[in-house]
């Protein structure tokens, strides 16, 4: 008792049935409250046993679908432990909200640290030796794209940059958007991107990120995780109409794109920032 230790089978949390991995992972009313438990839909039902579900999903998906899968069942039951544990020995109160939030923030880290190093394909370079910006070949133009996600997570300010081959700053747009994730907001500013590039007719572009998972998702056939999967294939179909090229490179190197994305939700952006040579987004292009 003195590690506050019981002796009882009931969940702590519900004080309505006994507690069991199924109960804790599938059946507690607070797992429950906002689909944060490890039933994704795959259609098997009610789990009776997390062993007996765990191996139908393993004889069912093959693959990345398997592996993505696999993930987010050991990281959302992980986080679901772990906050079981908090409310037992410290007393805070369950929160599947934070919770669900904590586990794909988990998921996203995972998979960024399992991506290969970045391979040359047909649309996509490297351009990690360069610690400045480096100006597009005479006839192209660079969208340097970035985003400033606000403390609550669910929102962020998306900013896309247009330079041509003398670094001039061309265009630029600066939008609101609820993401999920800073994934998932770095990919919306990429979009945003792609989308200037049909919009100006542009026809030979180079779309920039800092963001080496974003990069990846969009010039790849690499299963995307479910919550920006959206985003991703509108990216590959604005690929498949304009000839786009995307690169990633260090964060020092995406300066312009990140200190308008920054300076946007402070107000510091007059209405015509382009265009304007002497706001502080001007002021950082000479430097850079």
């Amino acid at each position: 008792m003195r590690r506050r230790c019981g002796s009882s089978k009931v969940c702590p949390i519900c004080e309505c049935f006994e507690e069991s991995i199924e109960h804790l992972l599938f059946d507690c009313q607070w797992v429950r409250a906002f689909g944060c438990n490890l039933n994704l839909n795959i259609g098997h039902g009610h789990p009776s046993s997390v062993q007996k579900w765990t191996s139908q999903i393993v004889d069912d998906l093959k693959g990345e679908q398997l592996m993505g899968y696999l993930e987010k069942i050991v990281m959302i039951a992980w986080h679901i432990w772990k906050s079981r544990n908090d409310f037992v020995f410290n007393y805070n109160p369950v929160d599947p909200e934070r919770t669900l939030r904590k586990a794909f923030a988990a998921i996203y880290e995972f998979s960024e640290l399992r991506i290969p190093s970045l391979i040359h394909t047909d649309n996509l370079t490297v351009e990690d030796v360069y610690s400045r910006w480096k100006a597009p070949d005479h006839g192209s133009f660079t969208l340097n794209c970035d985003v400033a996600v606000h403390h609550n997570g669910r929102e962020g300010i998306c900013a896309a940059v247009l330079r041509n081959s003398e670094g001039i700053l061309v265009d630029g747009q600066v939008i609101n958007a609820k993401i999920n994730s800073p994934l998932h907001g770095e990919l919306v500013a990429i979009r945003l991107a792609c989308g200037m590039v049909k919009s100006l007719g542009i026809r030979r572009a180079i779309v920039e990120s800092d963001n080496q998972m974003a990069i990846k998702l969009s010039v790849s056939e690499l299963v995307s995780p479910w919550d920006v999967a959206a985003v991703v294939l509108d990216i590959r179909q604005l690929c498949e109409e304009e000839d786009i090229k995307f690169a990633w490179i260090r964060r020092n190197a995406n300066g312009l794109a990140h200190s308008v994305a920054g300076q946007a939700p402070k107000g510091l952006l007059p209405v015509n920032w382009v265009a304007s040579p002497k706001d502080t987004t001007r002021s950082f292009t000479r430097t850079i």
